[in-house]
């Protein structure tokens, strides 16, 4: 595309900067499967018509992708994009322009922009915390619909700044080793909270982590009963090292048996993922067809997928085997002959998408022990 000028950024980039950040090429990869699933799907409510907003649209990449990748389907769907600062807009209108593409740009501030306006979709990546725009978001989102949001925070979702974490998100946090599957945990545990103050359910339909992101899409449903029970999928981790953490859905629970030990929490210990939902994005990534030819990030982006349906439904946590090892005092194994050992015991095991060394699994400390040492040489 023209006129979307990159900045040559490692990270997500600073609050200042207007470029196209090459090092976010997946995030928006994701986001154009995912849209693209969701609309060919029917996934979307929407009567009439689907407005499609980008919340914090920058130079309007992200939009402009959406509606010349992904087109209008079926004439009823709408792209938009919104953004505070007038350099921005300005370089956004422009290269709507030059590039033909049906957006339009909207100059509010995002928490204005949303106030009596009803979306279907809704995408909110801002520099830093997205929880200033959180609760105008999901009012605004029809229900049913989608909000998809990016924190770029790392270190309040992962535990590096535990005040942080505490301030902005709610929660008790600290640095483990599982810390990416937990900065997921964290922002889906807050929305969820959020959305259960205006009678609103959460139903993550995947999360994910990088180096510089945490990214997170999930269905919000209008239904005070739906939000209590998207509630009872909150509670406390309680670190119970070289052995997974222990998951503990309330305070009487952890007061009787976690006493002593180091608790995360309130944060989501239920799904990350919709399976039935990350089977309808790899057939649409595997497909080769519409806005997928676009797509630069396909073979990453599967590999992610695939790993997100095999470890979903498995417990919070997990064994990364370089840490195991320290604390065994022995090699770690191939992951993958790991992964084989703790299936053929009957247990289930996946390598997370979370890390390339963590097993996320069903087995109880002592079975994984008694493999990761016999593969080892140790047992």
């Amino acid at each position: 595309m023209d006129l979307v000028p990159s900045g040559g950024l490692k990270g997500p980039g600073t609050r200042s900067s207007l470029f196209y950040n090459p090092s976010m090429v997946q995030n928006r990869d994701v986001s154009v499967l995912f849209l693209s699933t969701l609309l060919e799907g029917g996934m979307l409510p929407g009567r009439d018509r689907k407005d499609i907003l980008d919340g914090l649209c920058g130079s309007g990449i992200r939009a402009m992708r959406f509606a010349l990748e992904i087109g209008d389907m079926d004439g009823t769907v709408r792209y938009m994009g919104c953004d505070r600062e007038e350099q921005a807009v300005e370089h956004a209108k422009r290269s709507v322009l030059e590039n033909k593409a049906p957006v339009e740009i909207f100059h509010d501030d995002l928490n204005v922009h949303l106030q009596g306006k009803r979306y279907s979709y809704i995408d909110v990546d801002p520099y830093g915390s997205p929880v200033q725009f959180v609760p105008s978001a999901l009012t605004s989102l029809l229900s049913g619909g989608v909000l998809a949001v990016t924190a770029t925070d790392t270190a309040a979702l992962t535990g590096s700044a535990r005040k942080a974490s505490m301030r902005r998100y709610w929660t008790q946090n600290i640095k483990t080793e599982y810390l990416h599957e937990i900065s997921c945990r964290v922002l889906a545990g807050y929305l969820a909270r959020c959305a259960s103050t205006i009678e609103r359910a959460v139903q993550p339909i995947f999360l994910y982590s990088s180096d510089h992101y945490v990214r997170g899409y999930f269905r919000v449903v209008k239904s005070a009963s739906k939000a209590d029970s998207s509630m009872r999928s909150l509670g406390f981790l309680v670190l119970d090292p070289p052995a997974a953490p222990l998951q503990f859905q309330n305070l009487e629970e952890l007061s009787k048996d976690g006493g002593g030990r180091q608790v995360l929490g309130p944060l989501w210990l239920g799904n990350l993922e919709d399976p039935s939902f990350i089977e309808a994005a790899l057939r649409t990534l595997t497909s080769g067809n519409g806005p997928v030819r676009h797509l630069t990030t396909v073979k990453s982006l599967e590999s992610m997928l695939r790993r997100a349906l095999g470890e979903s439904g498995l417990p919070p946590g997990g064994y990364d085997l370089n840490v195991l090892a320290s604390r065994l005092k022995a090699s770690p194994p191939p992951i993958e002959k790991v992964i084989d050992c703790l299936s053929k015991r009957g247990h289930r095991a996946n390598r997370s998408r979370f890390s390339h060394t963590l097993v996320k699994t069903d087995a109880p400390f002592n079975d994984m022990k008694a493999v990761f040492m016999e593969l080892s040489g140790g047992g």
